[in-house]
């Protein structure tokens, strides 16, 4: 809405939604440099390394950075949850968020190789989304259709995602 705002015709707008934009990109600045300097000082803590990973995360799904910082900074945030998985290699949610990260990057061959690493019964339930939308990008049919068999927990995912999953498995 914002980056809509920044082409509008009114002069006003334009100059509203850049303040705004410039705001909602100093606060995420400000925290990474709080959570980065955290992380340097306690580099084995799982604590400190979720929350700069996760924050990356954010501010890449934020829609304020442009195209190239995007991609830079969901970068770190790989970086940053491989860093936390080497510590603790069972953390589902940072397994699930390196694999849908590949996915947004478009990665789609590391993303289906990454999944394949973990039983399926390991992940949350929307890591199983992302593994079949690489699978899918990747025209592995066959592969798509043998994950989306399993059914899914009910109310793991939104309705229409699981409506999906199960026309998947039916074919």
């Amino acid at each position: 809405m914002l980056k809509k705002a920044l082409a509008d015709e009114s002069n006003a707008i334009r100059v509203q939604a850049a303040t705004a934009m410039a705001k909602i990109e100093a606060e995420f600045l400000s925290k990474m440099m709080a959570l980065s300097r955290e992380a340097e000082k306690r580099p084995d803590d799982p604590a400190a390394l979720g929350a700069l990973a996760a924050h990356y995360d954010d501010y890449a799904f934020s829609g304020v950075l442009d195209p190239k910082r995007e991609v830079e900074t969901r970068g770190l945030a790989v970086e940053t949850y491989r860093k936390l998985l080497a510590l603790t290699p069972s953390d589902a949610n940072a397994r699930s968020a390196v694999g849908r990260l590949l996915v947004r990057q478009r990665l789609f061959e590391e993303a289906a190789e990454w999944y394949a690493r973990y039983p399926v019964n390991e992940w949350p339930a929307a890591a199983r989304l992302w593994h079949m939308e690489s699978l899918f990008a990747l025209g592995r049919y066959a592969e798509l259709r043998s994950l989306a068999a399993e059914p899914l927990t009910e109310g793991a995912v939104a309705p229409n995602a699981a409506q999906a999953v199960a026309l998947w498995g039916a074919a």
